[in-house]
């Protein structure tokens, strides 16, 4: 009887035992998941194919930065780098979003395909590595698609709040030497596109940006000449949001100005 007793008891004393074992380490691992490991970091790229656009988001402790590049730099591109930082909550509110979608259990699968961009990211943490691609010939599967967007989001939305206060709104005024062609004309600008036919031209362009240099493009078309003539003037102009946000464009002798 007191054998049975005591076996009772020690099972008893077993089973809570490996019960508060499995609740501590459960409780550790939760914990870790909460705090960003000192050389927490991650980076997130998109782009790559055959676009010229690009998008490289790098976040940690130390340093964080946005880099984008659209169309081709020096016509009708832009190419502008963005430095934020991270407070502590901040970062391990990211470092939680992204553990909680499980990265390393992230599945994907290949496919031979050529000029595919996509996107694809890099986590550092505890001196290793987690890498999953969606671009070029590796693609997420279906099932771990909720998982890739959720790490992506949450890394987005994190830098672009953060950059919320480096936007600036930007004018450009249609001169009446372009308007009075009544031509068709389309402008392009920080990836805005803007168009106007028959020839009603708007009198004034305005859009968001983010501060920096930006270059566009303007096409005016003749709708009324043959197919070979109808361009009739075309030009790149730059704009830097750091140097004023108020433009004019004007058309001296068919050649493209602003000011």
């Amino acid at each position: 009887m007191k054998n049975s007793i005591f076996s009772s008891l020690l099972i008893k004393f077993l089973v809570v035992a490996v019960m508060s074992i499995i609740f501590c380490n459960c409780s550790a691992t939760s914990q870790q998941s909460q705090f960003a490991p000192s050389d927490f970091s991650v980076m997130l790229n998109i782009g790559g194919g055959m676009s010229l656009d690009a998008e490289t988001f790098f976040i940690s402790k130390d340093s964080c930065f946005y880099e984008t590049s659209r169309g081709f730099r020096g016509d009708y591109g832009y190419e502008n780098t963005y430095r934020f930082s991270l407070n502590t909550d901040e970062l391990n509110s990211l470092y939680k979003a992204i553990m909680e979608n499980d990265p390393a259990d992230i599945e994907t699968y290949s496919v031979e395909v050529f000029d595919r961009g996509g996107s694809r990211f890099t986590i550092t943490q505890n001196g290793e590595k987690i890498e999953v691609s969606n671009s070029g010939m590796s693609f997420v599967k279906e099932g771990s698609q909720e998982q890739y967007d959720g790490i992506t989001g949450a890394i987005e939305k994190i830098t672009f709040k953060k950059l919320e206060n480096q936007k600036r709104s930007v004018s450009i005024k249609i001169d009446e030497s372009i308007r009075s062609l009544g031509m068709n004309v389309n402008i392009v600008i920080a990836m805005e596109h803007f168009m106007s036919g028959s020839g009603e031209v708007r009198k004034q362009i305005d859009f968001e940006v983010l501060n920096g240099v930006y270059y566009g493009k303007i096409l005016i078309m003749n709708p009324k000449a043959e197919h070979e003539n109808k361009v009739y003037s075309s030009g790149f102009f730059k704009i830097d949001t750091n140097d004023k946000l108020d433009y004019r464009l004007y058309l001296v002798d068919k050649t493209i100005s602003i000011e």
